[in-house]
């Protein structure tokens, strides 16, 4: 998928899932420009895997472009640290459950002083029959 295609889905208006798996040429710069998109603030899932070029800049304009994100899933996601992890969490107070799979840059309790809590039992992603292994997930305690 090319940037003019990724541009394209932003612009149907009942959008509300969408995966960005191995989309390694998309980076810092490309998610800032995507909050004027029509779908952009009714995007409730986020996945976002194997996206090489992401920084903490690229997960704060994630979030200020989709402010509305309710799940977000990270999986192998190289160049965020823990203060971009922090920084999406401040920018969508609509999020409810993240996962995080295999992103060595993140620590274990990254979000226990953000309203979160560890959660092994993830709705969104979890199989009773395979354990989790990788990774760990987060709830927004109430």
């Amino acid at each position: 998928m090319d940037t003019a295609t990724f541009t394209s889905i932003l612009q149907i208006p009942k959008l509300h899932t969408l995966s960005l798996s191995s989309c390694r040429w998309l980076t810092d710069e490309a998610f800032a420009t995507l909050k004027e998109a029509p779908a952009a603030p009714k995007i409730r899932y986020l996945c976002l895997g194997q996206l090489e070029s992401i920084t903490n800049e690229g997960m704060l304009n994630l979030a200020i472009s989709f402010p509305a994100v309710e799940v977000l899933v990270v999986h192998r996601l190289l160049g965020v640290r823990d203060a971009g992890i922090q920084a999406f969490v401040t920018a969508c107070p609509a999020l409810t459950w993240i996962k995080v799979i295999a992103c060595q840059g993140l620590t274990l309790g990254v979000l226990d002083n953000h309203g979160f809590q560890s959660c092994m039992d993830c709705p969104v992603v979890h199989s009773p029959n395979r354990p989790t292994g990788l990774g760990f997930a987060y709830k927004k305690m109430t």
